[in-house]
């Protein structure tokens, strides 16, 4: 089995979104419990409230969105964006779409764990489980499927030591690669639905 890598943010100021925009997309994009994407198949185009911090890949505060650049888009994939990647409009205050940057979501999820400490939710809406990983992450076997690229909860992507190759050591502003662990069973002793 490959080796995986989670790619996030280390940015100290997640991008925060334009309060009438996440108004109108509590209405249909967002889930009305905890106002992440609702799982559509499609991109989400968001307006923030001021221009993005130029960091490699960061979150959109209050939404679970997350957003990169494309020059950190095109060092991962000089191929052309994977097929399972949904990309979208970032949009700034003036409702302008900026330059060098789209939201990221990934039709595949995986689920990054912690150890014993490491707590979860369940949204009662959406059924989305919030997982909070503490220690070490590591990613269980089992969850890992076919694919090359997948979502992170909380933003950030897992990739798989090919992809990942392709970025370390560049000089990504706020970016944090970090190995994941493959496990068998879970450390954190928690039974976590679905």
């Amino acid at each position: 089995m490959m080796d995986f890598y989670q790619l996030s943010s280390k940015s100290p100021n997640p991008e925060t979104p334009d309060t009438g925009w996440f108004f109108e997309a509590k209405k249909t994009l967002l889930c009305k419990g905890c106002s992440s994407p609702r799982v559509t198949g499609k991109p989400i185009d968001v307006v923030l409230q001021t221009q993005p911090d130029r960091s490699a890949v960061n979150i959109v505060h209050g939404v679970c969105i997350q957003i990169a650049t494309n020059a950190l888009l095109q060092g991962l994939f000089p191929e052309g964006p994977h097929e399972s990647l949904l990309l979208g409009k970032v949009l700034g205050p003036e409702r302008k779409e900026v330059a060098g940057f789209v939201t990221l979501m990934n039709r595949e999820r995986l689920l990054v764990r912690g150890n014993e400490r490491s707590t979860f939710r369940v949204c009662p809406d959406c059924q989305r489980v919030w997982y909070s990983a503490i220690g070490k992450r590591y990613i269980l076997k089992r969850d890992v499927g076919s694919a090359n690229v997948y979502e992170s909860q909380y933003g950030g992507l897992v990739v798989s030591e090919d992809v990942a190759k392709r970025v370390i050591g560049g000089t990504w502003r706020n970016l944090v690669i970090r190995k994941l662990e493959l496990r068998d069973e879970p450390v954190d002793g928690l039974n976590l639905p679905g």
